[in-house]
Parts: structure tokens; C-alpha cells; sequence
């Protein structure tokens, strides 16, 4: 990905014109990347940011500031809890999950599996979905639905608590987690990167899923990159 300084010339070729761009970066975000999505005559909604020389007519872009690259969470490994139940998760998993702090939010996913992220993000998340719940029970939009809203409420507080990450990856699985996960002092369990957060598997159940899973590969990578439209 080019940095986008002063003015840069790219080929372009598509269903509405072909030929050469000249790229001015925006005067607000200097030194910035950006990611052309959609280049077109379609103007509406979107700010212009290209001017093509070789042709009569202004060519539109719709752009988006591009993040810093993302490190996905990956890698399998077996660990033991000791006698204090504890675990220590790998340094190669610890290369990419690093929480501020250490402060993290354990989670139950699925029977034999919780699952490990970083506290901040979690909470930004979270708190925005509580928000809208809060807001519609109080228009009385979910007097209909309270069964459901009980129901969230029991698997809110039991399915998540915040945990500290100790230096060298050091993590004390708390009550009601290990019991979820089927574990007890000198348990082997399975450390999971899952892209996004790191999974704590009780290695049964892992290898269920995997064996589930698995030939269900290459059309699920297929379709996240996708390459397959």
C-alpha cells in the first residue's frame, strides 16, 4: 500500500473508463493511506478526490482511512494448569494479544471453551449494545420481548468477568470458568488463536469442533477474502 504524498499517477482500467489518474491526497490527512473502494461516475455522497487529465469529465473515488495493520491471533498449543490454577499462555500468542495493562474480559463461548480479549475494546463494544437495550426498554419498544431481556440478563452475569493478565502471560482461570471448561489442577487444555481473542479449549471438545470444522475451510476463507465473487 502507497503512501498517498503530493500527487501520485496510477493505471486505472474498469467498466467506466480506463487510463491514467492523477492522485491528490486530501488536505486534512496528510501522509495518510488510503483505500480506493469504488471509482466510478456516481458522485453522489462522496467526496472528490481525483482529477483525470486525459478526459473531460471529473472522475469521483470513494475512500476510507486505512487502520494499522491487523495481526490476527493465531497458533495451537497445549498447557497444564497448576496446582493454583493458573496458565500460561505462549509467547507467540502474546507477540499479538497484548492488552493494555493486562486487563482483559474472560468470556464463556460454547461448552469446554471460553475465550480471552482485550478489556477496552470489549467494553466499547459491549457498553454500545447495552445502551440501545436500555434505551428501547425504556420506550417500552421491548414489552413484548422481557423473557428475552431476563433471559440476557441471567447470561450477562455469568458470562464474562474481567481477569488480569500477569507479566509472562500468567492467567488464573477463575471459579465457575474452570468448571465450564471441565478443568481441575494439572488439567491439559488447549490455547486457541482465533484471530480476534485468544480461546482457552478444554482439548475434547476441541477436537470435536475441528473435526467438524475443518472441511469447511476453504469455502469459509473463501468467502471472508472475497475472492470468491
Amino acid at each position: 500500500m502507497s503512501v498517498f504524498s503530493k500527487k501520485l499517477i496510477i493505471p486505472v482500467a474498469n467498466c467506466f473508463f480506463s487510463g491514467k489518474l492523477i492522485v491528490n491526497e486530501w488536505e486534512t490527512c496528510p501522509q495518510r493511506r488510503f483505500f480506493v473502494l469504488f471509482c466510478g461516475k456516481d458522485t453522489q455522497n462522496v467526496k472528490p478526490v481525483f482529477e483525470n487529465p486525459w478526459f473531460s469529465l471529473n472522475l469521483f473515488v470513494k475512500c476510507r482511512l486505512m487502520p494499522d495493520q491487523t495481526n490476527l491471533i493465531l497458533g495451537e498449543y497445549s498447557r497444564r494448569l497448576d496446582d493454583r490454577f493458573r496458565l500460561s499462555l505462549p509467547g507467540e500468542i502474546l507477540e499479538c494479544f497484548q492488552p493494555a495493562n493486562g486487563d482483559c474480559i474472560i468470556a464463556k463461548e460454547r461448552p469446554g471453551c471460553i475465550s480471552l480479549w482485550d478489556r477496552e475494546s470489549w467494553d466499547k463494544n459491549l457498553d454500545k449494545r447495552i445502551q440501545l437495550i436500555k434505551q428501547r426498554l425504556d420506550l417500552g419498544d421491548l414489552e413484548k420481548d422481557i423473557p428475552n431481556v431476563q433471559m440476557l440478563g441471567r447470561l450477562l452475569s455469568t458470562r464474562h468477568r474481567p481477569v488480569q493478565l500477569a507479566p509472562r502471560g500468567r492467567l488464573l482461570l477463575p471459579e465457575g470458568f474452570r468448571e465450564y471448561l471441565r478443568a481441575e489442577v494439572g488439567s491439559e487444555l488447549m490455547i486457541v488463536g482465533a484471530a480476534v481473542c485468544v480461546e482457552i479449549w478444554n482439548p475434547d471438545k476441541w477436537l470435536a469442533y475441528i473435526e467438524k470444522r475443518m472441511p469447511k475451510f476453504r469455502k469459509l476463507i473463501t468467502k471472508l477474502s472475497g475472492m470468491g465473487n
